[in-house]
């Protein structure tokens, strides 16, 4: 057993995060707590404790391969992963690049063709001044 505590633990979806958990022998995560270790059980002797001092901690990832640096560019750039069209998602971007200066990218997470459409440059006239990436929710193109 290892118990992870006073860390930015990511569980999986968006804006799913605990402080503390605890995992069995074969990693599996059996406790998590988003406050603290206080509200995980009491450790056995043998019982590893790692204390992440803030750091972040990915446990898993159900792919044959994963996108982490994608994903925690998510937390400083646009995302819009949970936006369910492209109107929506245009009516962001617009407010977004109200506070973004001519020669600075915006970066959009989150396009999902079979939401938002396949998008076209016409869809994109309104950035003409702004550059703009908008990256597909697989991670496999922009």
């Amino acid at each position: 057993m290892q118990t992870f505590i006073n860390g930015n633990i990511y569980l999986g979806l968006p804006n799913s995060w605990a402080k503390s958990v605890r995992a069995d022998e074969n990693g599996k995560i059996t406790e998590i707590s988003s406050s603290g270790k206080d509200n995980l059980s009491i450790p056995t002797n043998d019982e590893a404790v790692i204390d992440l001092q803030g750091k972040f901690l990915f446990p898993a990832f159900e792919d044959a391969h994963s996108h982490p640096a994608s994903r925690c560019r998510t937390l400083f750039e646009l995302d819009l992963r949970e936006t369910p069209n492209w109107n929506e998602a245009k009516m962001h971007i617009t407010d977004y690049a109200k506070n973004t200066q001519s020669n600075e990218w915006i970066i959009v997470h989150g396009w999902n063709q079979t939401q938002w459409g396949n998008l076209t440059q016409n869809d994109l006239e309104i950035f003409s001044e702004i550059p703009i990436m908008i990256i597909n929710i697989s991670y496999h193109g922009a």
